[in-house]
């Protein structure tokens, strides 16, 4: 009798320690569950895949490259006001115009501390900032804008300006690559309608046009 209470307390024992064991394994171990993303990872430029209009990405940076161009400001000629709201807007790395029309000229402002050696060309827009490499950068088109850009002699003066031509470019998503001596360094996609379709709206309705990327 006194043999069976053993055996049946030492059984009961080996069971709830195995249920702690269990236990203790399965709340010990948060490395396994996804990490939270953090305000850099949501707002900041991305590192890989897709490009979000409107936000300067910089090639490079993740792995700890210098981040050479700061911020941007791209304004219009055809659409929006120079109220602040579309155009003349401060210089900045997430809220960028990303929207013209084709034959619209649009103006660069940069802030970065290079002086020289930055050019700029448009091309078809990549779905993976992989993409972006120095020999992608040598092989553009041709056909599709290029430019050196000179820094101003004023602090907030223009670097340069281009346009797209509907002779040699569609309506849709471009990017906008920035190098320095070749190597990229700075991109943002942007998006050009057809002639028209921009310029007769307001900046309110620019706006939500732009929000609702």
């Amino acid at each position: 009798m006194k043999r069976a209470l053993c055996i049946a307390t030492a059984s009961a024992l080996l069971l709830a320690l195995a249920a702690c064991g269990k236990q203790d394994s399965t709340s010990s171990t948060p490395a396994q569950n996804a990490p939270a993303a953090s305000a850099g990872d949501a707002a900041g430029s991305p590192t890989t895949g897709e490009l979000t209009p409107g936000v300067l990405y910089c090639p490079g940076a993740a792995e700890g490259g210098q981040v050479l161009i700061r911020a941007m400001r791209l304004d219009g000629n055809l659409a929006g006001t120079a109220e602040g709201k579309i155009n003349n807007k401060p210089l900045s790395d997430k809220d960028i115009r990303f929207i013209f029309e084709l034959d619209e000229w649009v103006s660069v402002y940069l802030d970065t501390d290079e002086s020289d050696g930055l050019t700029a060309r448009l091309v078809p827009h990549q779905t993976d900032t992989a993409a972006y490499t120095q020999s992608f950068y040598e092989m553009a088109s041709e056909d599709l804008p290029h430019l050196d850009l000179v820094k101003p002699e004023e602090a907030d003066g223009e670097w340069g300006s281009f346009y797209l031509n509907p002779d040699t470019g569609n309506a849709g998503d471009y990017d906008l690559m920035i190098a320095k001596d070749g190597k990229p360094t700075a991109v943002v996609c942007l998006r050009f309608y057809n002639q028209n379709e921009l310029s007769s709206k307001s900046d309110e309705e620019l706006l939500q046009l732009m929000n609702a990327q």
